[in-house]
């Protein structure tokens, strides 16, 4: 299940999550490559309050604060805030590489709440490939050549999001 994408990344301690796809639209002119971190689209407080009300949360209930409301939206605004510059940096790198390597048209970075990445306790970021809905795109994804410069491009991106992190923690 889409929970359960993040739920692994999350467990096996990975240094980033990244989900791939491929986008469709009611329009066959749509094209392009995009790449997405999460949001809510509401503000901290609201969305802090939110999930604590919903119980949203995975906090150990056998812990002291597990009735303390505010404390719960804190650790959740925390949680949910914490790895959103590293996410929107990632996402960055890969459309980058995306628009060197492959030259296909860059729809840019933005954020959505998308469910897969909601989850993820680590940098994410979910990656719309091109539009199935749009005819020309099709058949270059459904190109072998094709989807390898797109595994290549991400790769490259993930690269560069690896050397902005180390000069980030050298300064």
């Amino acid at each position: 299940t889409l929970e359960q994408r993040s739920e692994i990344a999350n467990r096996e301690n990975a240094d980033f999550f990244v989900s791939v796809h491929s986008n469709s639209a009611r329009s066959s002119k749509l094209s392009g490559f995009e790449v997405y971190y999460v949001t809510d689209k509401i503000n901290d407080a609201e969305r802090a309050l939110k999930a604590a009300r919903s119980g949203d949360l995975n906090i150990d209930p056998g812990s002291f604060y597990k009735n303390s409301l505010d404390l719960k939206a804190a650790l959740w605004d925390m949680l949910y805030t914490r790895y959103r510059g590293d996410s929107i940096i990632l996402a960055q790198s890969i459309c980058e590489a995306a628009g060197r390597g492959m030259g296909v048209k860059i729809l840019g970075v933005k954020s959505a709440r998308f469910y897969v990445l909601k989850g993820a306790r680590i940098p994410a970021v979910l990656i719309e490939t091109g539009f199935l809905s749009n005819p020309a795109e099709e058949r270059y994804l459904r190109n072998g050549f094709y989807r390898q410069q797109i595994a290549e491009a991400i790769c490259e991106g993930i690269i560069l999001y690896g050397r902005r992190c180390e000069l980030a923690r050298r300064e």
